[in-house]
């Protein structure tokens, strides 16, 4: 089984090459020998040092040396790309096939475009999934509530920041760092992509007869690094807007970064927001009930209790357009090498489906048939609108709350 390492760096003398074809043979000779006592010297407790570490102990047969170490860089920095992707390789060398994919999955979270990963991926496409206990894995996915700054690190601290007066323009406000753009391959793809889906959301919104103005209070349900939320900086005055997410790293660099004009808070997995009764008038999700498995209709109807009779809230999913997507257009690229290579995504996408997930809590990737989608929303709220590949390959759908009916 052929697999892709995640080579650490950057040092002269380690590029790909060199380690594969000296560490694939067994052989650390000189120049290796004085690389590793150089990193060792200078900081040989780094994520950079560790996972160099375990590359050569994979590369030279001692698996459980290598995955102990990946683990440990994984404890303190549960997002490092190379340590993912190095424990992925090690679960594919023991056929463990659903587990190495939810390893990828992450990375691609990350760092769409990482290299590694997707000749991993396409590396165990169609192998038969692992079996494990199904007590096993809801436990392991359910565990935690939301995702915590600097987690497995029991004391962190964080430096007062002076609050300044924002660009009144979503392209000068500042860009948040690689490791927290969600996926997106770089600043120039956060931007545009950002840019784009929002355009698409208000577009939408007037087409509905819906307009933005001063006095209106508005919720970014999901709001990651504020990739949609920064494009409402030039009418953020006079106008309530707050971003939530349950990832802690992510609201903290928001609120640092883009707090004033928006408000941001870490909420979590369990459906209950931290805000009064019919509170909002607008209330968008784009890419969120992509993400939860087991509790949609509890979170449909906490979204239905903060937003104002009236209220408007927009929404995308996966749906039937998106399969047919992953399947033929983006046959090719990351998607839909991703899911294509997962064998639960090609059996149940061949059955009458009424929705399904891969992976579970906040590491799924929910799929619906768009007809049982729409008939579970109409229960709460009014559908002004269905409109497919509105955001990416998802179908967005704007909903409205209905005016309560007098006594």
């Amino acid at each position: 089984m052929s697999v892709r390492l995640s080579i650490s760096g950057p040092y002269p003398a380690c590029d790909r090459k060199y380690v594969e074809g000296s560490a694939d043979l067994g052989i650390l000779d000189l120049d290796m020998i004085k690389i590793i006592d150089q990193i060792q010297t200078s900081n040989p407790n780094s994520p950079d040092m560790l996972l160099f570490e375990g590359e050569m102990n994979f590369r030279l047969g001692k698996i459980k040396e290598a995955e102990k170490i990946f683990s440990e860089i994984l404890r303190t920095l549960p997002n490092h790309l190379g340590a993912l992707n190095n424990l992925a390789c090690i679960r594919i060398t023991e056929t463990k096939w659903d587990e190495a994919v939810d390893l990828l999955r992450k990375v691609f979270a990350i760092d769409s475009s990482c290299e590694d990963a997707l000749e991993n991926i396409k590396s165990i496409k169609g192998k038969p999934p692992a079996r494990h206990s199904t007590e096993e894995q809801v436990t392991s996915s359910h565990s935690r509530l939301f995702l915590p700054y600097k987690e497995g690190e029991s004391s962190y601290m964080v430096i007062k920041q002076v609050r300044i007066d924002r660009p009144c323009s979503a392209k000068d406000l500042p860009i948040p760092p690689a490791h927290l753009l969600l996926g997106h391959k770089d600043e120039a793809q956060f931007l545009a992509w950002g840019e784009i889906h929002f355009t698409n959301m208000k577009r939408i919104l007037t087409d509905a007869g819906y307009s933005l103005a001063p006095g209106q209070k508005i919720l970014d349900f999901g709001c990651g690094s504020g990739r949609l939320i920064r494009w409402l900086c030039d009418v953020a005055e006079g106008i309530e807007i707050w971003g939530i997410d349950l990832r802690a790293e992510h609201i903290l660099w928001c609120k640092q970064n883009l707090q004033p004009p928006f408000h941001f808070a870490v909420t979590t997995i369990v459906p209950h927001l931290p805000f009064e009764d019919n509170h909002f008038d607008l209330i968008y999700a784009g890419s969120v009930f992509t993400h939860i498995d087991d509790l949609v209709d509890s979170w449909l109807l906490e979204l239905k209790r903060i937003l104002k009779p009236n209220g408007r809230l927009y929404i995308t999913i996966h749906d039937n357009t998106s399969i047919s997507l992953v399947k033929n257009e983006l046959r090719e690229e990351w998607l839909g090498i991703f899911f294509n290579s997962i064998p639960q995504f090609v059996d149940y996408t061949n059955q009458d489906f009424a929705f399904f997930t891969l992976g579970r809590s906040d590491d799924s990737q929910v799929f619906y048939d768009l007809n049982y989608f729409c008939s579970l929303v109409s229960q709460l709220f009014k559908i002004l609108g269905v409109e497919k590949q509105a955001y990416g390959h998802q179908t967005a759908i704007l909903l409205q709350k209905p005016v309560p009916l007098n006594p």
